[in-house]
């Protein structure tokens, strides 16, 4: 029977919105260890921000290269997590912007539904989707 510990959390963002923050906040809310995957070109200006914001205090934040593929790049730092510690779950916080007609979709980040469809398969890791609706 597996065993029940605390997972470590991993939020990739690509910019500081609020389907961001509200992933990180949930992300801060169960889990003790908490990494920011950085996928955008300012990691000093995000960090200040998710400070000032009183999100992401206790977050380990890794800038990711943008001209690599940013999925391949989380998979990639997934795999270093899993290895320091195999028998612990990751979860995945995604945060993604739900608009009010599904086809207006289309003009957002395709980031999270493209990890997502990655992630799903993977052993030891836990994809967790928060909404951010547009219509409210």
């Amino acid at each position: 029977m597996p065993v029940a510990t605390t997972p470590h959390v991993v939020v990739p963002i690509r910019e500081l919105d609020r389907a961001a923050a509200g992933a990180l906040a949930f992300a801060e809310s169960i889990g003790a260890a908490v990494t920011v995957l950085q996928l955008g070109r300012d990691a000093g200006g995000a960090r200040r921000l998710l400070r000032r914001l009183g999100l992401a205090r206790h977050a380990d934040f890794i800038q990711l290269n943008e001209h690599v593929d940013p999925v391949d790049q989380v998979i990639e730092a997934l795999d270093d997590i899993r290895r320091d510690d195999p028998r612990r779950t990751v979860a995945v916080v995604l945060g993604e912007v739900v608009p009010r007609w599904p086809w207006l979709g289309l003009l957002h980040d395709p980031l999270p539904r493209r990890l997502k469809s990655r992630l799903l398969r993977r052993p030891g890791t836990v994809v967790i989707e928060v909404p951010y609706r547009l219509d409210s």
